[in-house]
């Protein structure tokens, strides 16, 4: 059976998508020429791998990472979970007693430690640092906190 070339396409287009909606392709839907064998599998390998990723879970890692919101107050800070810390504890005194669970929930996460851990720390994206707001909109930076890492980082407005 002699076909024309535009019905060659549309058969080819739909095996296609046959083969991307994981569908099976019947004996008449494959392409008889060495090319065409290799072409469809080509598109079986592609679709195989793109349909695995996709089910599999892996399609969070191969598309645009989920955007999370920044912390703009405590109170989000609260809810984040992330761990905070300085090289003393000076930074909790003033909440320390306070009864509002969500300070409470802060002074809980506080870390004191060196500032090669605090240095450590600042590379990861899951850690806070306390900042001494000084007159004129200026802050005092801990050392650990240098010019590779400020850009990841954000002031809370609160």
């Amino acid at each position: 059976v002699k076909r024309n070339p535009m019905q060659m396409l549309r058969q080819s287009i739909f095996s296609i998508v046959k083969i991307f909606f994981l569908q099976a392709v019947t004996k008449a839907d494959q392409l008889r020429s060495l090319i065409g064998k290799y072409l469809m599998g080509g598109f079986f390998v592609f679709s195989l791998f793109l349909c695995s990723s996709f089910s599999s879970g892996l399609s969070t890692i191969m598309t645009i990472p989920r955007y999370e919101n920044p912390i703009n107050s405590v109170r989000e800070f609260s809810a984040s979970g992330i761990h905070w810390g300085g090289i003393q504890d000076a930074w909790t005194i003033s909440i320390e007693n306070v009864e509002d669970p969500i300070y409470r929930e802060i002074v809980k996460r506080f870390v004191a430690t060196s500032e090669e851990n605090l240095r450590d720390y600042s590379k990861t994206s899951n850690f806070a640092f306390p900042l001494e707001r000084l007159p004129n909109s200026n802050y005092a930076i801990g050392t650990y906190i240098q010019d590779d890492v400020i850009d990841s980082f954000h002031l809370m407005q609160e």
